[in-house]
Parts: structure tokens; C-alpha cells; sequence
């Protein structure tokens, strides 16, 4: 199974708001074996929505996770580049509306009764019960809007809300299942006291002796590289022995020994 990200929103590309949602979905990827092809950021243009869902669709995702533009609002359109990747009308889907009714009353009993009028709630949820024709609603325990599944030229779209406590809600409910039990990478880290500078030649030849390690380069501050090797445990572990045994004389390097075993989607390179 390959994936890829989808995140909708102006305020994304205007460094308004900080994405958080394509950084943890991809590291949850990561962690269950499943190949992220790209994370795309696009606007709340539904044709743009629709260029990339198809674009990505044909370039073989089998997995495509939309993050974003499922409210009630003026800019919540989503749904409907879906609806014209799919070519299929909109529609207010009864099971869905119930859905979202359901959410709404289990909000008013948290946090208290609106001040909107029974006919603008109405208005709003059938907003976001509106839906591409043949979509599956996914319950959001947290929030209001409900998560939509559909499929597109043959890849599974599932479109979320942006807020991150609901995208993670309804992910462990609805993408966790469709991600299956795969050989989770193995991760072995070498921090170097060098400039990367000197430290290219062997990092070529490291590429080259193990074609199917992920080798990365990391500078830090104080003079420091990290080299991540990411792969299958024994070729992990043969790429580490051979690097640390090429490493010109006086060169500085500490296995980082907290770094052995599978990866942690939430350590970063330099954590």
C-alpha cells in the first residue's frame, strides 16, 4: 500500500496556522510500514482539491488522507472537489445528517445550548451532511463533523477535520484498520563531531554498498552530523559497522544507542 497526504486550507499556505496533522499522520504511516509517496498543501479551491485527489490517484496511491474544509462554513469545500474527482453530485445523506445531529446534541451537552436558532443548526449540519453520493460517514467522538470515506479512480480518499484531536480520533478508527501489520523500519543513529563536508565520500560509498538502507544526513549546531540509517535490522546494522570503520581518523562518532529499534514516529532527526 502507498499514501499520500492531502492538506486543505488557505491558512496553511499563508503561515497562518502551522500544520501539525500532516507531520503526525506521516509519522504514524511510518511506523506501521506504510510508504508515504507526498504530503501536498492546496487551497479551498474545489477544482484544485479535485486536480490533486486525481493526480494522486493515478500516480498509484492506494491511500489518499485528506486533512480539512469538513465544517459548515463559507470555506469548508472539501467535499466538493471530491464530489468533482469522483464526478458524482453532492447530497444531504440521511445516515450522515443523523451523524452530525447526534455530534451537535453531544456538544450542547458539554458545553451548553446555543445561541443559534433551531433553523441555522438545521442549516449548518445539513452543511456539513452534504456529501459526495456513495460517501461513508465515520463518527467523530471528539467534534461535530464526521469524517468521509470514498473511493477515487480506485484509491481510498478518507477526508478528516482539521482540528488535530479529531483527525486523531477518527484516524485510529478509520485508517489504523486499512494500514494491516507491516515489518515496522528498524533505526540505528551514528552522531558524528565533523562537518558533513568530510563525511560525503563515505556516505556515498554507503549508499552504494547498501541500496536498501534510507541513509539521511543531519547537520546540528555545535559541529555535529547525524547519520540515520533506516532498513531491515541486519542491513541497518551491517551499513553502521562499515561506516564507523570508514570514518578517517580523529572523526568523533557515538552510536546512539536510545535510537536501536523500530522508529518513533514523534522523534525527529535531531531529537
Amino acid at each position: 500500500m502507498r499514501a499520500a497526504i492531502l492538506l486543505v486550507g488557505h491558512e496553511l499556505l499563508s503561515g497562518h496556522t502551522r500544520d501539525s496533522n500532516g507531520h503526525w499522520m506521516a509519522g504514524q504511516l511510518h511506523r506501521r510500514g506504510t510508504p508515504l509517496d507526498c504530503i501536498l498543501t492546496i487551497d479551498d479551491t474545489p477544482v484544485r482539491i479535485a486536480a490533486a485527489l486525481v493526480s494522486l490517484a493515478k500516480g498509484g496511491c492506494d491511500l489518499i488522507l485528506v486533512s480539512g474544509g469538513l465544517g459548515g462554513t463559507h470555506d469548508d469545500t472539501t467535499l466538493r472537489g471530491v464530489a468533482l474527482a469522483m464526478g458524482v453530485p453532492l447530497e444531504v445523506d440521511p445516515a450522515i445528517l443523523t451523524m452530525v445531529e447526534r455530534h451537535w446534541r453531544r456538544g450542547e451537552a458539554r458545553r451548553g445550548r446555543s445561541d443559534l436558532s433551531a433553523e441555522q443548526v438545521q442549516t449548518y449540519l445539513r452543511r456539513m451532511a452534504t456529501v459526495p453520493l456513495g460517501s461513508i460517514g465515520l463518527p467523530n467522538r471528539v467534534g461535530i463533523a464526521a469524517g468521509i470515506r470514498v473511493r477515487v479512480m480506485g484509491a481510498t480518499v478518507v477526508c478528516m477535520p482539521g482540528v488535530p484531536s479529531e483527525l486523531q480520533d477518527i484516524f485510529a478508527d478509520a485508517i489504523e484498520p486499512l494500514l494491516g501489520n507491516h515489518p515496522r523500519p528498524f533505526l540505528q543513529e551514528v552522531r558524528c563531531v565533523a562537518r558533513e563536508s568530510e563525511l560525503f565520500p563515505h556516505l556515498d560509498a554507503l549508499v552504494l554498498a547498501h541500496p536498501s538502507v534510507v541513509v539521511g544526513s543531519y547537520p546540528q549546531s555545535g559541529g555535529i552530523v547525524t547519520v540515520r540509517l533506516e532498513g531491515a535490522q541486519a542491513a541497518v546494522e551491517a551499513a553502521a559497522a562499515q561506516f564507523l570503520t570508514a570514518l578517517p581518523p580523529g572523526t568523533t562518532a557515538v552510536t546512539d544507542l536510545s535510537a536501536f529499534g523500530s522508529v518513533d514516529p514523534d522523534r525527529g532527526p535531531n531529537a
